[in-house]
């Protein structure tokens, strides 16, 4: 499945998605052969701040509709849990916690639409 790779600058705020030909994928010896995510990108201005996005291409409601399925199915490793709001675009902030046996992760998901 084919990712979302993006790229947004300040005071601007337009987001862009960086060309494919400056993105790789490739399995790294030094990091246990684990998958490693390279970009090519040229600052243009020392002082301007970029901000950076990775994520899969999956619309709001398709998002949405997933965590829904996720929940519904009750598993025993999965809780979401709304934590706060966003100010500006009326989305909310999620604790997603996935627990398998011993190992316990935390993701933070800002989950907005920008109408």
């Amino acid at each position: 499945m084919p990712h979302s790779n993006a790229v947004g600058t300040n005071p601007v705020g337009k987001w862009v998605r960086i060309p494919s030909n400056c993105v790789f994928y490739y399995r790294c010896p030094e990091h246990g052969n684990r998958y490693v995510l390279s970009i090519v990108f040229a600052f243009d201005k020392e002082d301007d701040v970029y901000h950076f996005a990775f994520s899969y291409p999956y619309s709001y409601t398709r998002l949405q509709k997933y965590m829904e399925s996720l929940e519904s199915k009750q598993l025993p490793f999965f809780k979401r849990e709304k934590i706060g709001e966003t100010l500006r675009f009326s989305g909310f902030i999620w604790n997603l916690n996935v627990n398998q046996s011993i190992k316990q992760y935390h993701f933070y998901v800002l989950d907005e639409r920008r109408l």
